[in-house]
C-alpha cells in the first residue's frame, strides 16, 4: 500500500453543500453539486506523499468531496472505503473493508469471516487482525481511502487494528 487517507469529522457529518438564501433559509431545491475544492485537493496531493493523511474538520467542511476528487484525479490505484452505522465495531469495519477491497484482495471477503472467528478471543484482535489483513494487501500498490473515520471511534480495537496494519 502505497498510503492511506482518513477523512474523518465530529458527530453528524454532512456530505453536502447547499446555499443560505434570506433569513438562512437554506436551499434544497435541485440536484446537489458538488463545490470544486482545487486547493484542498493539492493539499491532499502534496501530503499523500507521506504514508498516512489524515483529514480532520467538522462536519460539512467538504472533507468528503474534496477527497473524491483527490482519488478522480490519482493516475495510481485506489479503494475507497465509506464507514456507515454497520462499521461501527470491529466486525464491521473488517467486513466492510474487506468488501470495500474488491479485486486488489478478493480473498480478504471468503476468509473474513474465519479469521474474525480465530482472533475474536485474542486480547488483541485488533493487531492480530491487521497480520490477517496485511497478508492480503501486501501486493497492493495504491491509495486505500478511509471516510468518515468517526463512526468507528467508540471501538478501540478499530483504532488499534489500523494502527497495527500502518505499523
Amino acid at each position: 500500500m502505497d498510503s492511506l487517507v482518513i477523512a474523518l469529522a465530529r458527530r453528524g457529518a454532512v456530505r453536502m453543500m447547499r446555499p443560505v438564501g434570506p433569513y438562512g433559509r437554506i436551499d434544497t431545491g435541485g440536484a446537489f453539486q458538488p463545490i470544486a475544492r482545487p486547493r484542498v485537493v493539492d493539499r491532499i496531493a502534496q501530503a499523500a506523499y507521506h504514508r498516512i493523511v489524515l483529514i480532520v474538520a467538522p462536519a460539512g467542511y467538504g472533507k468528503s468531496v474534496a477527497l473524491s476528487q483527490f482519488l478522480d484525479a490519482l493516475d495510481e490505484p485506489w479503494l475507497r472505503f465509506d464507514l456507515r452505522p454497520e462499521h461501527s465495531t470491529l466486525a464491521g469495519f473488517l467486513r466492510g473493508l474487506s468488501e470495500s477491497l474488491g479485486e486488489a484482495a478478493p480473498e480478504a471477503r471468503a476468509t473474513f469471516a474465519t479469521a474474525y472467528e480465530r482472533n475474536r478471543a485474542s486480547r488483541t484482535p485488533g493487531a492480530d487482525l491487521a497480520i490477517w489483513m496485511e497478508q492480503h494487501l501486501k501486493a497492493y500498490r495504491g491509495t486505500i481511502a478511509v471516510d468518515d473515520l468517526h463512526i468507528a471511534e467508540d471501538d478501540p480495537e478499530v483504532m488499534r487494528f489500523l494502527v497495527a496494519l500502518i505499523d
